[in-house]
């Protein structure tokens, strides 16, 4: 009768051991932020769980003019709505047409605590607009998030929300 190396039993063991499990609440949702008029300006943005009550808000956009920043905003309501100012995210760069906010524990204009799981039931949409000051009202960039993410309208240009 053959022996088995022990370095083989030992091997075979740890090859069988099963994959340690993912972290159930690191979730993510991606939108489609859509061109408004006449301004090619386009992207995505996308919402990590880092933990719980820890978002990361990433927007990725085309087209954006290299010397500028644009301002990014959460809004309450659709893009077809006037919908108020939740949170002001940081600003896209124009060189980059990317921008990265992380939301630590951080309350809304109404005072809720923004969690993964109010963000998919919001009734609320993200605008990223030309200018602060006498731009402010001009869209370049929309889109739905939460529960009206499948709503779209064409042609928003302005928003008067804040």
């Amino acid at each position: 009768m053959k022996t088995i190396p022990g370095w083989i039993v030992l091997f075979s063991l740890l090859a069988c051991e099963p994959a340690s499990e993912s972290v159930d609440y690191l979730r993510q949702s991606k939108y489609l932020l859509h061109r408004a008029g006449y301004y090619p300006v386009r992207g995505d943005v996308v919402f990590t769980e880092l933990e719980p009550g820890k978002l990361e808000v990433v927007i990725t956009l085309e087209n954006t003019e290299e010397k500028y920043d644009f301002p990014a905003h959460l809004h309450f309501g659709s893009i077809n709505e006037v919908g108020e100012l939740a949170f002001k995210l940081e600003d896209v760069v124009g060189t980059t047409g990317k921008s990265v906010t992380i939301l630590d524990q951080v309350p809304l204009s109404t005072g809720e605590i923004l969690t993964y799981d109010l963000l998919r039931q919001m009734n609320g949409s993200i605008k990223i607009h030309l200018a602060d000051g006498m731009f402010s009202n001009i869209v370049l960039s929309y889109g739905n998030i939460g529960i009206n993410q499948n709503y779209i309208t064409d042609g928003v240009t302005i928003c008067v929300g804040h």
